[in-house]
């Protein structure tokens, strides 16, 4: 029983060049100049009839640990999202938006890698799925498996929604036919999390992490549920400088999953004598799991019972962009971290009771050598995070491209139905 515990709670065990800074840029509208030349189909990215021919996401890139705080990292301010409009004396022509799309590929690759992101507004061709993925293979991205792949199942956006603005509960249910697109993810739409504050984080579990990433709104909720953005080189320069260097002395593992086994308490002495047993056969359904390196151990919870934790191994906060050589901010302590996530839990209203597997993603941070951090280190992680983030109210049709490395998302609480999706990219082949 025990070993099958185990492999539910780590269905979740995740959440888990030049350096010049690249121009900043505002609001422009795209012109449609460029159109007339398109004259033939474009080239598109590879596209796949189901999930399981996707290929994986690809390794994390940490570089080498280079970076000089003093001289690398200063001034801080907001820039994100470049906003790019469609033409519009193309919208609502859904090839002529995908052949504009095509077009702009490159110019397109370079906004994003300038500005962490850029934001997509005023196609048509994007408010359905299928819409969407044209979109985003005409535009060279080359699909991978989701990096939950390995450790869990992320929900799946319907192919046909069939939902209009004002028609929530389809959405709600998942709606459509039932069938499902390659590589098309939900963003944390469901009821039960809408009044859950989703942290500032890139996307990455274990050893893996996306290049690129692209999210669509389908529906927006009824109010609230802004897209939120951060400019992870602007990050690293708003953290205080001794904070930042103390945290990359010391290194920062984050716990991924917990599995209460409270029982052994219990037991007494018995308890104490098979938690050697139990730990060996936890880390072998660890290992059978995912594929990437975890540490065990058992620990005491806020109620003084008994947990086993697993953790990941030590990341620096800070790392180069691997396309720009820029420093960015790549640690995930504002959504990890469980003082924090309790902070805004008093803030925004206490959340309903998780169920299954869920229940077992309790996440939190720990220097490397597993101490935890203090309260003036997430605070300051969180008040830099706060100042610097940007909210994107997004519409129907609305997609947000974004450089993972250079840029965290996240996702602020709801009232009524939202259908967002994404999906992740290996590379950009513009």
């Amino acid at each position: 029983m025990l070993y099958k515990s185990a492999l539910v709670a780590l269905g979740l065990a995740a959440s888990a060049s030049a350096f010049r800074a690249p121009q900043r840029a505002g609001v422009r509208r795209a012109g449609a100049s460029r159109l007339a030349a398109v004259t033939t189909a474009p080239e598109t990215a590879t596209t796949y009839n189901s999930d399981a021919e996707l290929p994986e996401c690809p390794l994390t890139e940490w570089g080498t640990r280079n970076i000089d705080f003093t001289s690398e990292l200063a001034g801080a301010k907001k820039s994100m999202p470049l906003k790019v409009e469609c033409p519009k004396n193309i919208a609502g022509d859904a090839d002529a938006e995908i052949s504009f799309l095509a077009s702009k590929r490159k110019e397109l690759k370079a906004d994003v890698l300038a500005a962490g992101a850029v934001l997509l507004r005023g196609f048509t061709v994007t408010q359905e799925p299928a819409g969407f993925m044209r979109a985003h293979a005409a535009l060279g991205m080359e699909l991978c498996l989701d990096p939950l792949h390995s450790v869990a199942a992320r929900d799946k956006v319907p192919g046909e929604l069939g939902i209009s603005n004002g028609d929530g509960n389809v959405a709600k249910k998942g709606g459509g036919s039932g069938t499902t697109l390659p590589g098309l993810y939900q963003a944390v739409n469901k009821q039960s999390r809408s009044k859950y504050f989703v942290g500032m984080h890139n996307e990455m579990v274990g050893n893996r992490a996306n290049r690129y990433a692209a999210f669509v709104c389908f529906k927006p909720a009824e109010e609230g549920g802004e897209f939120l953005l951060l400019d992870t080189r602007e990050m690293a320069k708003e953290l205080p400088k001794d904070v930042l260097a103390e945290m990359d002395e010391r290194q920062i593992r984050f716990v991924t999953a917990e599995l209460p086994v409270g029982f052994l308490d219990s037991l007494g002495p018995v308890g104490e004598a098979i938690k050697g047993p139990a730990k060996s056969l936890l880390d072998v359904a660890l290992k059978m799991k995912v594929d990437f390196d975890v540490d065990s151990l058992f620990e005491k919870d806020d109620e003084g019972n008994t947990v086993f934790r697993v953790i990941a191994e030590p990341q620096p906060p800070v790392i180069r962009n691997p396309e720009t050589g820029e420093p960015v901010w790549f640690c995930n302590i504002h959504s990890h971290s469980k003082y924090l996530r309790d902070q805004r839990e008093m803030r925004d209203g206490k959340l309903g009771a998780t169920t299954g597997a869920s229940k077992f993603n309790k996440t939190d941070v720990r220097f490397g050598d597993l101490s935890g951090l203090d309260e003036k280190v997430l605070k300051a992680v969180d008040a830099a995070t706060m100042k610097l983030v940007n909210r994107v109210k997004m519409q129907r049709g609305d997609v947000v491209l974004l450089d993972n490395y250079s840029c965290m998302h996240g996702r602020d609480i709801f009232d009524g139905t939202r259908m967002h999706g994404v999906s992740w990219f290996k590379s950009w082949e513009a």
